[in-house]
Formats: C-alpha cells, structure tokens, sequence
C-alpha cells in the first residue's frame, strides 16, 4: 500500500511549508487507543507546528507595523 505522504515536496515557501505541516500534523484530541509515549511523541510534533505558526504570525503583525 503506497504511503500518502510519499508525494508530498518540500514546499517554497514558509506560509507553504506551515500549512504542509498543519495538514500533516493536525491539531486534535489523542485517540484513546494510543500507547502513552504515542500521544506524547504526537504532541511533540504539533508543538512544532504550533510554534511556527505563532513565529509566522508574529512576523506577519510585524510587517504590518503591530506589536
């Protein structure tokens, strides 16, 4: 069975490479039949994504002369 995730590229850009991570990692509630470390490691991931996203966003309110 081919892998989805196989076709994904590298995006060219940050806003593109954020929304590829979003899509990949989504923001949502563990499954209750994930081995603890499972929904740790998945955590971990999302915080990552979670983190770009408030950097991106940060520079965008930058830009636009707020904060």
């Amino acid at each position: 069975m081919e892998n989805p995730l196989d076709d994904i590229q590298l995006p060219y850009t940050v806003e593109d490479l954020v929304k590829t991570l979003d899509k990949v990692y989504p923001n949502q509630a563990p499954d209750i039949k994930d081995e603890d470390r499972v929904v740790w490691f998945k955590a971990g991931q999302r915080s990552v994504v979670n983190w770009l996203i408030e950097l991106k966003k940060r520079n965008e309110n930058n830009l636009l002369g707020e904060g």
